[in-house]
């Protein structure tokens, strides 16, 4: 049996340490933001990070936990770790290019090092997760806030939309990059609140992909 590589390692560890981690600080599924002419009807957007980022953030004591609804894989051929999320409402169109999409679940980040004496000054907690199509954006709202913070970008973005056969009201959009960074409010607000340095403005970090359903109101 082959020896697993140390970034291999660390993805299982931190796939089983998410699982747990899910559970135990598992938040609902965050309630819709956008309240006018909601008419996203569900769907997923994939966030694929690579393990040489997570052990980056690793090293640096962080790590980035994926809670409630999302799904976590690992693929040790591709050396990433992809976290899928369900749509579960919105207006997001990419026909004109408007809109968020709400999406399930909710991200916690924790500075290992120092989270087990300071429990609540080393993690955050990060819920009403949307991908913002207009802004080219991933946004979330700490806990305790009612303030969205920008924390990733979208770059080389590329798009379709098509009507649903038999259904004159019925769309299927989607939307990916593979060039996904973070955003220079996102580094600021995650380092200060951690106390660390381990977020960098405009570091790559994966790629996304997003499919989901549009059912326009009757007129």
């Amino acid at each position: 049996m082959r020896p697993r590589s140390p970034a291999r390692l660390l993805a299982i560890l931190l796939a089983a340490a998410g699982l747990a981690a899910g559970a135990a600080v598992a938040a609902p599924v965050a309630n819709a933001q956008t309240t006018e002419s909601d008419f996203d009807t569900g769907g997923t957007v994939s966030l694929t990070v690579p393990l040489s980022y997570i052990g980056q953030l690793a090293r640096a004591g962080i790590v980035e936990l994926p809670a409630g609804q999302p799904e976590l894989s690992v693929s040790g051929a591709a050396e990433t770790a992809t976290v899928t999320f369900v749509v579960t409402g919105g207006n997001a169109d990419v026909s004109v290019f408007r809109g968020a999409l709400d999406l399930s679940g909710s991200i916690v980040v924790v500075d290992v090092r120092r989270h087990h004496r300071y429990v609540h000054r080393f993690q955050v907690k990060l819920h009403d997760l949307q991908l913002d199509v207009s802004q080219g954006e991933i946004d979330g709202t700490p806990a305790n806030s009612s303030t969205p913070a920008v924390l990733l970008d979208l770059g080389s973005d590329s798009f379709t939309f098509s009507p649903v056969s038999g259904d004159p009201n019925g769309f299927s959009d989607t939307l990916s990059s593979t060039a996904v960074t973070v955003d220079p409010a996102g580094a600021s607000y995650l380092d200060g609140a951690l106390h660390t340095r381990a977020f960098q403005a405009g570091q790559a970090v994966g790629s996304l992909a997003a499919s989901w359903s549009i059912e326009y109101p009757n007129d």
